[in-house]
């Protein structure tokens, strides 16, 4: 999802766009090839040998090639890298810190240069939400939020809801607080909302339940005061850093979905407008929206 965000940035900039992936959802290459994007099959997935000539035979040299994945090998980058493409990284924990790179994006609030110290190819680095690959449709919605006319609770739990937390609290949700709940489905799990509802469903929200994933982000850029939760372990830096910083608080599910602590964190939110309004001014200070358009435009720089 955030590739074709980037994508869309990039054809904005003149470039044209091929996605090149392993396996994708027919929802999502409907949605790319909807923005005019190429969507193409690779051979390999992407720790396997092989990655490296995979990437070169669908691409040129003077080409920029952007990696974004959790189990790409170094070996394969570094291929790229050496072959006169221009490789950029997007880097959630620094799973590829060291990376053979000339870019390197990291959207997180928990993104630090330390992070980076020991990468020899010293690229540069787009670290923190300035730089949050944030939809278009979530943009385009931002600016109709009014804090007092929210009602209800959002539900996101990434595009599979690998827990099934959703069904475990709707109802419970809506039992507790006597407000309508509305839930995304995530586009693997055949959401019924489209992009543009799901960025609409949230900033007429009061609350959201959110995983810790890109959606946190897009949440906090609509002013929509969260409960984290934790799905999976590369989701920690993120809600570590929701807590840190005041944006938010979160609930680690990994090993024991904590339904009773979810609906209590919620019905707090809701019992306190000055915290819920302090939480949605200073989440949509944080991210703008614009952190796409500024990632396309510091690649497109740099080849000039």
């Amino acid at each position: 999802m955030r590739c074709i965000t980037l994508g869309v940035a990039l054809q904005d900039e003149g470039f044209s766009v091929t996605l090149l992936c392993f396996e994708v959802p027919e929802t999502l290459i409907d949605r790319a090839e909807q923005f005019g994007l190429v969507v193409k099959k690779r051979s390999v997935m992407q720790a396997d040998e092989g990655l490296g000539a995979d990437v070169l035979t669908f691409s040129n040299r003077g080409d920029v090639v952007v990696f974004d994945g959790y189990f790409f090998d170094y070996r394969a980058i570094a291929e790229v890298h050496q072959s006169d493409r221009f490789v950029v990284v997007i880097d959630d924990n620094g799973d590829l810190a060291e990376s053979a790179s000339h870019l390197i994006v990291n959207q997180n609030l928990h993104a630090n240069k330390a992070m980076y110290c020991n990468n020899r190819y010293e690229p540069r680095l787009m670290l923190g939400c300035e730089w949050a690959l944030i939809r278009s449709e979530v943009g385009r919605v931002r600016d109709s939020v009014q804090i007092l006319e929210r009602r209800g609770v959002f539900i996101a739990m990434g595009g599979t809801d690998p827990l099934e937390i959703t069904p475990k609290i709707s109802s419970r949700l809506v039992e507790r607080t006597g407000l309508p709940v509305v839930a995304a489905g995530g586009f693997l799990g055949g959401s019924t909302l489209s992009p543009l509802e799901m960025a609409q469903q949230m900033s007429r929200a009061q609350i959201g339940v959110i995983a810790c994933g890109t959606t946190t982000w897009e949440a906090l850029c609509l002013g929509l005061p969260i409960v984290g939760v934790v799905v999976a372990d590369n989701q920690v830096g993120v809600a570590k850093s929701l807590r840190e910083n005041d944006f938010g608080d979160f609930i680690d599910c990994r090993s024991e979905i904590e339904v009773e602590k979810i609906l209590t964190r919620v019905s707090e939110l809701l019992n306190d407008k000055f915290r819920c309004q302090y939480l949605s001014k200073r989440g949509s200070s944080l991210v703008d929206g614009q952190g796409a358009r500024r990632v396309a435009s510091v690649i497109s720089l740099s080849l000039s």
